[in-house]
């Protein structure tokens, strides 16, 4: 997980989301003929809520009625979470993106549109709890905590704290909210797979972990650093873990 040794990256343009991607933007996404190489995104049973009653305290936020609507609207602009990375990448490429390299989501939260690398999305300063989603988990045992009395859990990608946490190229939430699954491999910067000049990326085929980046609703202050990368398995489906896309160029029409 460590950021050394510093690698040098060479990028072509890009547009991202500047949202994460969201239930409702899911639920349409099914709409228009998506299918899932897995069995999708986990089903919440009940609503999203510090005092729920769920299975291994999982706070999924994609819900479904028998029509296909939605069983929770106060739902449909959470970020999509519980997620595996195969589920997530395959909804970028239906929709002629794909998931951000680490380079490229560093790029977007360190440095886009700023003088100098940041290391905070929002400068060289920590976020405080009106600045971004972190630190929201229901007690201090199980997760952190140090923000609850800002509202528990994952917000709506248009809440407050989520348009604070906002970068000069109006980038919202790459600090906080849900962590976000990239295209990479996670390995150590001085692994094999990161050898020679301007890798882009470390993507194998069949990868034992992919990296997350950026921190979370149930995370403390100091992963919203842009360095910040996390590993997890690619069938992993956490309620800490969403995504976003990223298009060259511009995005096709209708994506936001």
């Amino acid at each position: 997980d460590s950021a050394s040794p510093v690698l040098p990256a060479r990028l072509d343009a890009f547009t991202m989301d500047r949202y994460e991607y969201s239930v409702g933007r899911y639920r349409s996404l099914l709409r228009r003929g998506f299918s899932p190489p897995d069995d999708g995104p986990v089903e919440a049973k009940e609503a999203i809520s510090p005092d729920a009653t769920r299975l291994a305290a999982m706070y999924c936020s994609w819900n479904q009625a028998p029509d296909g609507g939605a069983q929770f609207p106060a739902q449909e602009e959470l970020p999509l979470n519980c997620v595996s990375w195969a589920t997530a990448r395959a909804a970028c490429q239906f929709d002629g993106g794909d998931l951000p390299t680490v380079a490229q989501h560093e790029f977007a939260s360190a440095a886009a549109g700023k003088a100098t690398k940041s290391t905070y999305p929002l400068g060289a300063n920590a976020p405080d709890c009106g600045q971004a989603v972190y630190g929201r988990w229901s007690e201090a045992t199980r997760g952190n905590d140090e923000c609850r009395a800002s509202g528990f859990g994952l917000q709506s990608i248009r809440s407050g704290a989520n348009l604070s946490d906002r970068t000069p190229t109006d980038v919202t939430a790459l600090g906080g909210n849900v962590s976000e699954w990239t295209l990479d491999s996670h390995r150590r910067y001085d692994h094999s797979c990161w050898v020679g000049p301007y890798r882009l990326a470390c993507n194998e085929d069949e990868a034992p972990l992919r990296t997350v980046k950026g921190g979370s609703w149930r995370q403390a202050r100091s992963l919203t650093r842009t360095s910040t990368r996390l590993g997890a398995p690619p069938i992993a489906k956490d309620d800490a873990v969403g995504f976003r896309c990223v298009y060259p160029l511009s995005p096709p029409r209708g994506v936001r």
